[in-house]
């Protein structure tokens, strides 16, 4: 250890040694004492004559002062002061003199400070300190610190270990010192390259700056020092470092006076619970289990428990109160994923009863289903059981969930699908005659030999399995029955392998789940049935439509303006060569957008290109200050006109838009959403005029979505002024009863849809919302575009839950006073209330779409659940979660700052035409 101040020499690398390897004591050594005190007041003198000695400038007029060190953690004292030797002084306090503490580096704490108290060399028990001050040790990046300090003296005090009362660092002062200090640091780390001459009329510099500092200051500073760490003549740093201080758990208690300890027994189970679980869940238990009925307040509890959302985990108390009643909640079907959250499938005997039980339940419904096919449900029989379930349900539910059924594959067993292929493969091969492919002559063997139940129950669940009894295998033969289910289970499949729009197979491809599954139902598909046969080559006929269409797009990119655009994509459509696919006549096969649409023909004079750009980022940069970058897309959506086949009406031409370089899953998830919503409202009576327009997403670059004639609102109200002035245009009505001159059925269409959407866009956590995304049709039906941003993301800054401005309602339906205000919120709270009671389902849903890739769900897949279901307000009444819903409304309505960014958006815009 070098006491010294040497020149180190330049360092290109980080020396550093671990402070628990450091066994020697702390040393520290005190220097001068600078700066001018403050005088004593008359009064301070006629009390205590003897200040006038301790607060003179001059040490020859002054009593001797004497320094003492000590060391803290927190506001415990480690070790006792250590005193520096007397010594005279005549004319400036500088003592000089290394201090050794009885405490080696090894031992010190990460939070560890040195606390220096000045005294009077006489001084008395009465005495008072004339000053002190405190200093970490390690620095805040736990670097031991080495060198000079000059610490500002806290007069009359004594130091102490309380963080900031006595710092002998204080930000904001000596700006000038500090910046100088860090200079001279980095100097001496070799940081900086070094220059005798210059070095030495530099530091010589300082020197005078800092004594010009300090008497300007009005303080009292302490010169310390710290030693230097030398190894193999390397100036090394000291880090702070603790083995085993990870895996320690300290827990503060309420009372400021307890102390902290580790309690090494913290992360280990207790003994006691598990015996307790094992007591509770054994078989004898059952015969009393059976008997059991649960008072008012059980129930009550109960019912508690079962709605709680199904991402919410359960406390080893809850867990054990569902399992005490498991008999009696056996007949509400409700209650059986609960029940399955408490069993422990680890014990064999608990598993075992455990799924006994699940097959004597009162059968879930295939909606609640869902939940068992997560990430988490790794059971295969209780993946069998959902299986089992869902084929109960019809194909036009089934169809709601198929996009995250489909990713549910990812969460089963890779040999699930490896043998199905194998087995098909097999018995298709070996099979004389055509397969059959009737739901009672199919046989799937489980998914792996290794999933066994005991003698007692196996016979028992075997005979309950259904025979589609591995999700791989019901949804290729559940699929295999219905054309709209082929459809969109095959792009669905497509859509997680991009190679396959573009022809080709990578290495990998082999190797994904996705492509072992599209192996195997494209095996089932051409081994059955002629009609099958035939299915399977509309889907091959698809995919080339959309493989060649992806190739156009793609040669557009090359063209920087819109009508160039539209030129050549009109020739290359027109473009009839031998080899090339035919766009003007194709055989007739299904829309792969919507599989009931055959169409034969896309309409030449119709394609266009949109003159869409990729948006407006608005920065702020202060309060009045906004910077706009607005981009151009190379790569525009197309419109193309699909002729029906067999019509000769232009009316019934089908019109989309064929999307390149746009990620269209999260659009596609969010429209799926809308679609499902709109289901469940009916259901329940309530049309409130949606448009759930289709989407199908072909890769992460590829789209195609249904064109729906409609007008931005932005256009609206810079041509006609107002919606409600669009809306006389377009459905006039000279009726004393028409409201507003608009057609009632026009008006109730608008309000409804407004309403729709209010609740629909707030529960997803729709963000960018401007008058460009918002349409409008004709009929007064309103909705909304481009779900860039969802889950409460928003590029615009305090953005509003819901964009409501006034132009949207107010305006519209006469203020909140009207009527249709009325109207308008009953519609939102009774659609609220019915979405929340399908919460569940909704919850469920996402989940299974965690590891999907959507990019809104990807940022933060593991708050993805909390962000859906906090918006239903779940853990209050009915009456207060519409009072929340009530006030985001209102509070969106009357957003003045999302005003100001329409206008924003506006003036972007208008900018960039």
């Amino acid at each position: 250890m070098d006491h010294g101040a040497n020149n180190l020499a330049e360092v290109e690398n980080f020396h550093y040694i671990y402070s628990c390897d450091l066994n020697i004591p702390v040393e520290v050594k005190i220097g001068t004492l600078e700066g001018d005190r403050k005088k004593p007041s008359y009064k301070d003198l006629l009390d205590d004559p003897l200040s006038h000695f301790i607060h003179t400038q001059s040490p020859k007029n002054n009593s001797d002062l004497l320094v003492t060190c000590q060391l803290f953690s927190g506001d415990r004292e480690i070790c006792l002061p250590i005193s520096t030797a007397y010594k005279p002084f005549s004319t400036r306090f500088n003592w000089n003199e290394w201090i050794k503490l009885p405490v080696r580096y090894s031992d010190l704490p990460r939070e560890a400070i040195l606390g220096f108290t000045i005294w009077e060399a006489c001084r008395t028990e009465d005495s008072k300190a004339v000053g002190g001050t405190t200093l970490n040790i390690f620095s805040k990046r736990g670097v031991l610190r080495q060198g000079m300090y000059d610490l500002k003296v806290w007069p009359n005090v004594e130091a102490d270990g309380l963080h900031g009362t006595t710092d002998g660092r204080v930000s904001g002062q000596m700006d000038e010192m500090g910046r100088l200090s860090k200079l001279a640091k980095r100097h001496r780390n070799g940081q900086m390259p070094k220059v005798d001459w210059l070095d030495r009329l530099a530091f010589r510099e300082i020197e005078k700056i800092n004594a010009r500092q300090k008497k300007e200051s009005n303080n009292i500073y302490l010169n310390i020092e710290f030693p230097r760490i030398h190894l193999n003549d390397i100036n090394h740093s000291v880090v702070y470092y603790e083995e085993g201080a990870d895996d320690v758990n300290i827990f503060q208690t309420a009372s400021e006076d307890s102390l902290m300890l580790f309690d090494p027994d913290i992360n280990e189970d207790n003994l006691v619970e598990n015996k307790h679980h094992i007591l509770t869940r054994c078989q004898k238990s059952a015969a009393v289990d059976k008997e059991l009925k649960p008072n008012a307040e059980d129930k009550k509890r109960l019912g508690k428990i079962v709605d709680y959302p199904s991402s919410r985990s359960l406390t080893a108390d809850e867990k054990d109160f569902l399992w005490k009643f498991r008999y009696h909640l056996s007949a509400e079907k409700k209650a059986l994923t609960k029940f399955l959250r408490t069993v422990d499938f680890n014990v064999t005997e608990e598993k075992n009863h455990a799924l006994e039980m699940m097959w004597n339940w009162e059968p879930i419904d295939p909606e609640d289903a869902l939940e068992l096919l997560g990430k988490e449900w790794q059971e295969q029989n209780i993946r069998e059981y959902a299986v089992s379930r869902l084929n109960r349900a019809e194909n036009e539910d089934l169809l709601l969930y198929l996009l995250q059924l489909v990713q549910g594959l990812r969460y089963e067993n890779p040999d699930c699908i490896m043998n199905g292929l194998r087995e098909d493969e097999k018995r298709y091969k070996n099979m004389n005659r055509r397969p059959s492919t009737s739901r009672n002559e199919i046989e799937i063997s489980r998914c792996s030999d290794d999933t066994q139940i005991t003698d007692s129950t196996s016979s028992k669940i075997s005979n309950k399995i259904n025979e589609y009894n591995n999700l791989p295998a019901f949804l290729i033969y559940r699929a295999k029955e219905d054309f709209v289910l082929t459809n969109y289970f095959y792009w669905y499949l497509v859509a997680e392998q991009p190679d396959q729009i573009a022809g080709k197979e990578s290495s990998s491809f082999q190797n994904n789940i996705f492509s072992r599954m599209l192996e195997w139902f494209a095996l089932v598909l051409n081994s059955s049935d002629e009609k099958t046969k035939q299915t399977y080559h509309h889907l091959k006929c698809q995919q080339q439509l959309v493989r060649n269409l992806t190739q156009l797009t793609e040669h557009l990119s090359r063209f920087n303006t819109r009508q160039k655009k539209i030129e050549r994509l009109r020739e290359m459509l027109k473009d009839q060569e031998p080899g090339k696919f035919n766009f003007v006549q194709f055989n007739p096969l299904p829309l792969p957008l919507d599989p009931a649409v055959t169409v034969n023909s896309i309409v030449v004079d119709d394609a266009s290109v949109f003159n869409v750009g990729l948006g407006n980022l608005i920065r702020i940069l202060n309060i009045v200050s906004f910077y706009f970058s607005i981009k151009q897309s190379s790569m525009a959506p197309c419109r193309l006109t699909f002729r029906k086949y067999e019509s000769n009406d232009d009316k019934d031409n089908y019109v989309t838009i064929f999307k390149h370089g746009d990620d269209m899953r999260q659009d596609q998830l969010v429209l799926q959403m809308i679609t499902l919503m709109d289901r469940i409202l009916r259901k329940e009576n309530l049309d409130l005029k949606l448009t759930p327009y289709k989407v199908l997403a072909f890769d992460n670059k590829h789209g195609l979505v249904e064109f729906v004639e409609s007008q931005p609102v932005r256009e609206i109200l810079g041509k006609d002024g107002s919606i409600l002035e669009y809306l006389r245009k377009k459905a006039p009505c000279n009726d004393e009863k028409a409201p507003y001159g608009v057609q009632p059925e026009v008006l109730d269409n608008y309000i409804r849809s407004v309403a729709g959407y209010t609740v629909i866009t707030y529960l997803l956590g729709v963000g960018d919302r401007h008058y460009d995304n918002l349409l409008l049709r004709e009929n007064g039906k309103l909705f909304h575009i481009d779900f860039g941003y969802i889950l409460g993301r928003d590029p615009k800054p305090m953005a509003p839950p819901i964009k409501l401005g006034k132009e949207i309602l107010l305006d519209v339906i006469g203020g909140k006073d009207s009527e249709y205000f009325t109207t308008f919120k009953n519609h939102t709270i009774t659609a609220y209330l019915s979405l929340r009671r399908s919460a569940n389902l909704i919850s469920n849903l996402f989940s299974l779409m965690l590891d999907a890739n959507v990019p809104d769900i990807a940022l933060e897949a593991d708050k993805t659940l909390k962000k859906v279901q906090d918006k239903f307000h779940l853990e209050l009444h009915e009456e207060k979660a519409v009072e929340e819903l009530t006030k985001i409304i209102e509070e969106s309505m009357s957003a003045k700052f999302a005003a100001f960014l329409e206008q924003l958006h506006k003036f972007a815009i208008n900018m960039r035409q």
